[in-house]
């Protein structure tokens, strides 16, 4: 028969350490979600990437999980690190969506120079 329940000792000491996994993975989902507003308003391209890190820090598990409910926090410190790997991709995402359009631009303007030059 499985444990059904977070008992026992070291209990109290695992749901608070995993409390803390969570808490830590929020900020990094806050920071991508800083990067990814800043890159938008320098580059002005692809609004919808700080909107969806947004949506990740909006719906985190370090707040709509609690740890305190059977597993020790073992559910919440799993999908913290789900979501932070996907505000990751988000974030490489941006960057190269971003990078190639402002490349494109890049040689637009050059090409515009080079015919006017002729």
């Amino acid at each position: 028969m499985g444990l059904l329940a977070c008992s026992g000792p070291g209990a109290g000491a695992l749901i608070v350490k995993n409390n803390e996994l969570a808490w830590s993975q929020v900020w990094i989902v806050a920071g991508l979600l800083g990067v990814s507003v800043v890159l938008y308003f320098v580059l002005h391209r692809a609004k919808i990437f700080p909107l969806l890190s947004a949506g990740l820090l909006a719906l985190h598990p370090a707040w709509t999980i609690s740890a305190y409910g059977g597993d020790c926090g073992f559910l919440k410190v799993d999908a913290t690190r789900l979501f932070s790997l996907i505000a990751a991709a988000v974030f490489v995402i941006q960057t190269l969506v971003s990078l190639r359009a402002y490349e494109l631009r890049t040689q637009h303007q050059f090409n515009d120079q080079d015919s006017v030059a002729e």
